[in-house]
């Protein structure tokens, strides 16, 4: 049987693997998305090594994008659901 509960056994926060477009992505996964698809961007669509040793190609960039796609979604589905 699985635990589902959002903490260890000892107390500790489990880290939550979130899908893209369920509308709870991390702001860390947002501002990694950002970050690379700016630098995508700037090489002009070439693939490029982060100063991390991350390796960003084209498929990489696509699914930074559609991370930054979704949230934008989720927010503009937030922001009409409030009025």
């Amino acid at each position: 049987m699985t635990d589902w509960s959002p903490h260890t056994p000892d107390g500790a926060a489990r880290r939550k693997d979130v899908g893209i477009g369920d509308g709870d992505t991390p702001l860390d996964e947002l501002a990694w998305a950002r970050k690379v698809v700016n630098i995508f961007v700037e090489s002009g669509g070439a693939a490029v090594q982060l100063p991390d040793g991350e390796f960003v190609d084209l498929p990489v960039a696509e699914r930074a994008r559609r991370i930054l796609q979704s949230r934008e979604t989720a927010t503009g589905l937030a922001l009409r659901n409030r009025r």
